[in-house]
């Protein structure tokens, strides 16, 4: 019968102290897990509110159009090249 020791992984150098303790995570509170779901719901509709509508979101394209600056394609056809 053959036994295979594997009481440290292969290639991964076990040197120093062993750590002086370990801390538990304690579990988050009920409370504290709500607020954070609420939050995100409320960010992901702020965030995606915009591009609810075809109207909003030709409004946000044009604006977004407006702010940045043409790339060389755009500028290859205003050219009419």
């Amino acid at each position: 019968m053959t036994t295979i020791d594997n009481t440290k992984p292969a290639g991964v150098p076990v040197t120093g102290p062993a750590p002086a303790r370990i801390q538990l995570i304690r579990p988050m509170q009920l409370n504290t897990y709500k607020s954070i779901v609420r939050f995100s719901a409320l960010y992901d509709l702020i965030v995606t509110t915009p591009f609810m509508t075809p109207w909003t979101l030709t409004i946000v394209l044009g604006v977004i159009d407006m702010t940045l600056p043409p790339t060389s394609i755009q500028r290859d056809v205003d050219s009419g090249g």
